[in-house]
């Protein structure tokens, strides 16, 4: 599948960082991404992509990511194929694209969503037997991050793993199926409640980004993640142009 890479205008040192460290791919495209900025909010609010209480404090940086995220879906939905989509502090393995087609077809053949990568400073839930048991999966992130050229010629035998709740979206593939049902579920843009594994009951989830938003749709879609990793972030908050100053 060809690669799509979210990547502002503005921020090309960002997009040439992300050649640099990707060489190897050969089937990319880079997608300009909603600038944040330039959106009319009262206009998102009057359309239903985002609700008028979260419309005051959500970031318009990451008002513009979900935006870009909603509009590559529809592609998905108009090509009625599935689409890769990334961001453009994603790292990707040498061997991703024979890695990732080994996974694919693993998968069950009515699959929603599959992550290849996410943000590893926080751990990830995993159903490791199905409708059985759970496990938390933490990663050392300060390492994996400065092993970064290392991770990329690891010798990996990846498998997919049903997942119940990450942050980030660095990089994963969708198909037309799983596109139309996120869009159902992501829109509007909301305050959402949400089971943690770490919280015995329901609570508010403060919603700064798109991710928090799939959490409502790991629990209802067939939404994998391959493990290990085939693509890493090294997830600069000081960079991140997501969760940059309003």
């Amino acid at each position: 599948m060809q690669i799509h890479v979210i990547n502002l205008d503005r921020t090309p040192d960002r997009m040439a960082e992300f050649a640099a460290a990707n060489a190897h791919l050969t089937d990319v495209t880079r997608f300009s991404a909603i600038d944040g900025n330039t959106v009319d909010v009262p206009v998102a609010v009057q359309r239903g992509i985002i609700t008028a209480d979260i419309a005051k404090y959500y970031k318009r940086a990451a008002l513009g990511n979900a935006l870009s995220h909603f509009a590559l879906w529809e592609s998905a939905l108009s090509s009625n194929q599935p689409i890769t989509i990334c961001e453009d502090d994603a790292i990707f393995h040498l061997e991703f694209a024979a890695l990732s087609r080994r996974v694919l077809n693993a998968l069950p053949a009515d699959w929603d969503m599959i992550f290849w990568g996410c943000n590893t400073d926080t751990p990830i839930l995993v159903e490791v037997c199905t409708r059985v048991t759970t496990s938390l999966i933490y990663f050392d992130h300060p390492l994996l991050a400065q092993n970064a050229g290392k991770f990329q010629r690891s010798p990996l035998t990846p498998f997919p793993l049903r997942l119940l709740q990450s942050f980030g979206l660095a990089c994963y593939s969708i198909s037309a199926k799983g596109a139309a049902a996120l869009k159902g579920i992501c829109q509007p843009i909301r305050m959402i409640k949400m089971e943690r594994i770490s919280v015995p009951k329901n609570f508010d989830q403060e919603n700064r980004s798109l991710d928090t938003m799939l959490w409502e749709a790991y629990m209802t879609l067939k939404v994998f993640i391959s493990y290990p990793p085939l693509v890493i972030t090294k997830n600069d908050q000081a960079r991140s142009t997501v969760q940059a100053k309003p």
